[in-house]
């Protein structure tokens, strides 16, 4: 793998934006699994919005959106009931 290669080549410490943009290309299913198992990055907002756009899944769009809506309303409510 090319990535592989790179990473360990010019010792690259690869971060959660590389796999936002990894996102951004149906075809990087291996990069993707590389960054989930090896670096042990989870998926954010912006790795799964990358993703349903890749796919162009309107529905997905939708329900990450609500998702990432309501938990922030919740972080809110929290932050002001304490």
């Amino acid at each position: 793998n090319i990535i592989k290669k790179y990473i360990k080549t010019y010792d690259i410490t690869p971060n959660i934006i590389c796999l936002e943009n990894a996102c951004l290309t149906k075809q990087n299913v291996s990069i993707i699994n590389l960054f989930i198992k090896k670096y042990h990055f989870k998926p954010n907002e912006k790795c799964l919005k990358n993703i349903a756009y890749t796919i162009n899944n309107k529905s997905l769009i939708t329900i990450i959106d609500l998702y990432f809506k309501n938990i922030e309303n919740n972080i809110i409510k929290n932050n002001l009931n304490n």
